[in-house]
């Protein structure tokens, strides 16, 4: 990041969390989660601090990728 404070983000609940995705203009995470199957976006906001279940899969998924710029 460009000089900011770092601190941690707690993410509770992962059971093989294998990729991460950061929006740096939304300001939120991805993690991709191979043996529970899914995606959970972790708002990293100050104010507004949420994990949530976004995606959930038949198929194990591998890798994650955004493109923030493009929406």
């Amino acid at each position: 990041m460009n000089g900011g404070p770092s601190r941690e983000i707690e993410v509770t609940g992962l059971l093989q969390p294998v990729a991460l995705a950061v929006d740096w203009l939304g300001r939120n995470l991805y993690v991709v989660d191979q043996l529970a199957r899914r995606i959970d976006l972790v708002s990293v906001a100050a104010a507004r601090r949420y994990q949530h279940n976004i995606l959930s899969y038949t198929v194990t998924p591998a890798d994650i990728a955004l493109d923030p710029g493009r929406g």
